[in-house]
């Protein structure tokens, strides 16, 4: 993504004239969402883009001093999140039909519920196994022929995710967020 990521961040390359997070933040708001922090890696950009609110909804920004991780990402929003909450990725635009299907069917006794869309081409992404709506394992790259679905990047999580984060062994120094839901999995926790 470089040069164009070398002065910005990736969420604020324009997207049919607009920021990428703009087109995220509509979908939230069609969504319903009423409260959203704002975490990443020069989050000054954000912030002088959006200023403290958009479409009247009301942002809190969170500073990540280091690009460690999608996980280290979500740690740095841990003190400004109280209870359940939505985790979806700034630089990838998904629709708020996904979004509000993925918060409605987050059931309380799950530590996580994950977004996934069925396709007969997995290439690069994330994938994941189900069984009966739960989740099994979650393969990056893989490269078998199982059934797998694709994550699409939004999260319902309960607070037990910040302490799996912090379990799962980072990789390289960095902390993913799909590591952590790996140790949810992995430990017997409903995702």
């Amino acid at each position: 993504m470089r040069p164009p990521t070398r002065n910005r961040p990736k969420p604020m390359l324009p997207a049919a004239t607009r920021p990428i997070l703009e087109h995220v933040f509509d979908q939230l708001i069609d969504a319903g969402i009423a409260e959203i922090v704002v975490v990443g890696y020069r989050r000054d950009r954000v912030q002088s883009h959006f200023g403290p609110t958009y479409r009247n909804v009301q942002f809190t920004y969170v500073t990540q001093e280091h690009q460690f991780g999608t996980g280290d990402a979500l740690l740095t929003v841990e003190s400004a999140v109280d209870g359940t909450y939505l985790a979806i990725n700034g630089d990838q635009i998904v629709g708020s039909r996904l979004i509000r299907e993925t918060i409605d069917g987050h059931e309380h006794d799950a530590a996580a519920t994950l977004a996934l869309l069925q396709r007969t081409d997995i290439g690069e992404y994330g994938s994941v196994t189900v069984d009966d709506g739960e989740i099994m394992s979650i393969v990056e790259n893989p490269s078998d022929w199982r059934d797998y679905y694709i994550n699409a990047g939004v999260y319902v999580l309960e607070p037990t995710a910040f302490d799996a984060v912090r379990a799962a062994e980072s990789r390289n120094g960095e902390h993913l967020l799909v590591d952590g839901l790996s140790e949810l999995v992995d430990s017997g926790r409903r995702v």
